[in-house]
């Protein structure tokens, strides 16, 4: 309740205070009466948490020093760290790009290495070490807690269990744009990588210009056409990517595309429809990943050395 008395031309301020930490909608209403006259104005205010955001080093070396150690904090190094996931757990899981290897970060900054070996690129299915990627990417957790890996240089989608069983999920090893079954079908470098609710999974196949879908152990095209780069919106083969990379799913269920050759433009793919629309354009060229947190606002590197909000 809040009172505000005065005399004609004398300006009022009405405060309204809301306990503390309680953010949402509600419906306001005020009323202005002298007695005779009465007016009323009703409007609706949203109350949000104020963002709070902390800089610091969980694991890794604080001068930038490229290396493999496991170790706690900055006494770990890593080596092109790329694609980041959390499990239900709190721990962080890192594809290790120069270093072939998924690494596992725990809340207090324990790094180990989860799968794959050690600076030794190839390609194995297996558990743990026995593994082996080729310049692993971006990523994807599930609700299980199963990583999907967009495993760049072997063309293929990996998939590692909470127990680090690596398998294939896609891909033949070999470049290309084949759709089919998933064992037969190609990728051409898959760079992003995102999977829903229901087990769709989505790729952003960096250097065949298109987003593929994996579902019921098919893969085909969602947007974009093989080989034909461009900045085209539209549904469908009518849309035109060029270097699609990273890939984040929106609370609504739609794809956010770092689309890298674009000026790094951040496009909204349908995974229902395939309409693609450009949502928004950096100021270069960019490969950095972003984030989109539960309320559905997206974090995206615009510009060098900066992290922009946007509004969802």
């Amino acid at each position: 309740m809040a009172t505000a008395i005065g005399g004609t031309g004398n300006a009022r301020t009405v405060t309204i205070k809301h306990q503390a930490n309680i953010t949402g909608v509600a419906n306001v209403t005020i009323t202005i009466s002298d007695g005779t006259n009465t007016s009323t104005y009703p409007f609706r205010v949203t109350v949000v948490p104020t963002p709070k955001y902390y800089w610091g080093i969980l694991a890794g070396s604080p001068a930038g020093t490229a290396g493999s150690t496991n170790a706690t904090g900055t006494a770990a190094s890593f080596n092109a760290p790329v694609g980041l996931v959390r499990d239900s757990q709190g721990n962080l899981f890192v594809s290790d790009n120069a270093n072939h290897v998924i690494r596992k970060v725990t809340p207090q900054g324990v790094v180990t290495t989860f799968a794959g070996t050690q600076g030794a690129a190839g390609f194995a299915d297996g558990t743990g070490t026995a593994a082996k990627f080729n310049a692993p990417l971006g990523m994807a957790i599930d609700a299980s807690d199963n990583i999907y890996v967009a495993d760049q240089s072997n063309h293929r989608i990996r998939k590692i269990t909470s127990a680090g069983v690596v398998t294939t999920v896609a891909g033949s090893g070999t470049a290309g744009s084949a759709n089919g079954a998933a064992a037969s079908a190609t990728f051409n470098l898959p760079t992003g990588i995102a999977i829903n609710s229901a087990g769709d999974i989505f790729v952003g196949d960096r250097s065949n210009y298109t987003i593929r879908k994996i579902s019921g152990g098919q893969v085909t095209t969602l947007a974009g056409l093989a080989a034909t780069a461009g900045f085209v919106d539209g549904i469908g083969s009518a849309a035109r990517f060029n270097a699609p990379g990273a890939i984040n799913l929106t609370p609504a269920g739609m794809l956010l595309v770092r689309d890298i050759n674009n000026s790094g433009a951040i496009r909204q793919v349908d995974p229902a429809t395939g309409a693609v629309t450009t949502l928004y354009t950096a100021n270069a060229n960019m490969w950095a990943d972003g984030g989109v947190d539960d309320n559905g606002l997206i974090y995206a590197p615009l510009s060098a050395n900066t992290i922009s909000l946007i509004s969802s």
